[in-house]
């Protein structure tokens, strides 16, 4: 407040004079300069669910990158499981796109890693969520039967920017990796010293999918890159009185899920999961009988985001009971 008052001290004794001209427009630009930075710093915001857990291991297994990633941007009330499978179908959706040459970075936007893909014997079998992919994007995802690389990308992890220097997320689904804090060099996988390879706006990951045939992807330049998504929030998806009323259902197993994850003693009891359980599997199949009933974008939209979000439910309980 002192030096804000000196400068409008010598602004009023300037006012009558050219210099007093100049003087006003250099002051509007220190404060629109002051108020721009004020604005970017409270750009990003760690809910007070998550920035209370900060570097502290959890109770148990769960919430992952992908999964810290999107709830920041509203998929779910609370962080949970996301597979590799459901964050590339929302960020190849209307919801996301990767950033441009011409964009700059933003707090929020999200970083993916890519790196060779390795198949392992738990590649083998189309999971629940491929199966759901498939029916919009036919033989999008095939079975595959052999351990080894496999000539592509694989998506390895995800991190959301708070700053240029900083992003923040959750390594792994293990109960022993926190949400954190991490110096954007430090990010797992990204390269460290090819600037080509990273955060590229140019490169694309050659994914197992479709019919796309293998590459030389392992030991190639930029093998391991970094590129960038830019997401809408969930919140903007219609929902009908219907659909709003089941993802409050859902919203509020996650809720309980979630503290389950935090905390042993708040440990969901056999009746609680049959409960959670009992209520996923009548929904999902209700949802798959909608499926044939999309008709735009929209519609497949959220009929997505209700099966994804149904479907974590039965996730979230198994990976409380790896514990």
């Amino acid at each position: 407040m002192k030096i804000m008052s000196e400068i409008i001290g010598t602004y009023l004794a300037h006012i009558q004079n050219e210099q007093g001209k100049v003087f006003m427009m250099f002051l509007a630009l220190l404060i629109s300069m002051m108020s721009l930075s004020v604005t970017a710093a409270e750009e990003f915001h760690i809910p007070k669910e998550v920035s209370m857990i900060m570097n502290k291991k959890l109770a148990s297994h769960g919430p992952n990158c992908w999964g810290t990633a999107l709830y920041l941007k509203g998929v779910s009330k609370r962080p949970r499981f996301v597979s590799d499978a459901e964050i590339k179908y929302w960020q190849e959706s209307s919801l996301c796109r990767p950033l441009e040459i011409t964009d700059q970075i933003l707090p929020g936007d999200i970083m993916n890693v890519y790196g060779p893909e390795y198949v392992f014997e738990t590649d083998f079998k189309l999971d629940e969520q491929q199966k759901f992919i498939n029916f919009f994007e036919p033989d999008r995802y095939k079975e595959i039967n052999k351990t080894s690389y496999s000539g592509f990308h694989r998506l390895l992890h995800s991190e959301t920017f708070v700053n240029k220097n900083q992003v923040f997320g959750k390594e792994s689904p293990n109960k022993d990796d926190a949400f954190k804090l991490t110096k954007i060099n430090e990010v797992y996988g990204r390269p460290r010293d090819l600037s080509e390879c990273q955060e590229s706006p140019t490169l694309t990951p050659h994914l197992r999918q479709f019919d796309n045939l293998p590459r030389g992807v392992k030991g190639s330049k930029c093998s391991y890159f970094t590129k960038v998504f830019r997401c809408q929030n969930f919140s903007t998806l219609p929902l009908n009185q219907e659909d709003k009323a089941l993802m409050e259902q859902v919203f509020k197993h996650q809720n309980r899920i979630f503290e389950a994850v935090v905390s042993k003693s708040k440990a969901l009891s056999k009746a609680e999961k049959k409960v959670i359980r009992e209520f996923a599997n009548t929904h999902l199949q209700e949802i798959k009988l909608q499926v044939s009933s999309v008709h735009n974008e929209e519609t497949r939209m959220v009929l997505s985001w209700k099966f994804f979000s149904v479907y974590a439910l039965i996730e979230g309980i198994t990976w409380l009971e790896t514990v």
